[in-house]
């Protein structure tokens, strides 16, 4: 009998051990057989590391300037020349294509933005007008003219002082005319043409209207 009951309580005790929630196990991932992780190459590692510079106002490269910087007309030759020492100034040379003929240098202050070789008094002589932009965007004018071949002197520029729109001036030629077209502080387009004229020195390099 009293094996009967201890057996009894073996059972019991067994299923109650069973009742409870089995604890679930968390399995780590597998990775496919079949994917390999891609390992950098040394030289895509170095191209991450050598990347390009940024480019800045300090280390850009100013672009060349597509002015001609000679001109030559009948014996005589214009040379524009910008010295590495002096930031915005030009020498002009103007010199005979003949040896021992004659040889000039002027001057120029502030940055020649155009030039043009022009007869405007149609006397068979050349002249080199030069467009120097000022940093308010006003355009100045200088001119150079050949005398007969045989020597060089500067043009004086008679021009008027006009108010004028900003970044507005301009310089330019049409069918061999020297001009000048700005726009107003009312916002009218203005179109001036300039005439040369022999002076008692010098030419003299004047706005016609």
């Amino acid at each position: 009998m009293k094996n009967l009951q201890f057996l009894a309580f073996l059972l019991l005790l067994s299923a109650c051990s069973n009742s409870g929630t089995p604890t679930e196990r968390q399995e780590t991932p597998q990775i496919p057989s079949d994917t390999v992780a891609a390992i950098p190459t040394p030289a895509e590692t170095a191209q991450e590391t050598l990347a390009a510079p940024e480019l800045t106002e300090r280390n850009a490269i100013a672009p060349p300037s597509s002015l001609p910087k000679e001109f030559s007309s009948g014996a005589v030759t214009f040379k524009l020349e910008s010295p590495e020492t002096e930031r915005n100034a030009t020498v002009l040379k103007v010199q005979g294509r003949q040896p021992n003929q004659f040889s000039k240098e002027f001057s120029v202050e502030g940055e020649v933005k155009d030039a043009f070789l022009l007869d405007l008094n149609e006397d068979g002589f050349s002249e080199l007008y030069l467009a120097i932009a000022s940093p308010d965007g006003q355009i100045g004018l200088k001119g150079y003219a050949s005398y007969r071949d045989r020597s060089a002197g500067e043009i004086y520029v008679k021009d008027k002082k006009i108010e004028k729109q900003a970044s507005s001036d301009r310089i330019f030629v049409e069918n061999g005319q020297l001009f000048r077209s700005f726009i107003s502080p009312s916002g009218k387009s203005v179109k001036v043409k300039y005439q040369l004229q022999k002076g008692e020195t010098s030419f003299v390099l004047s706005p016609v209207n």
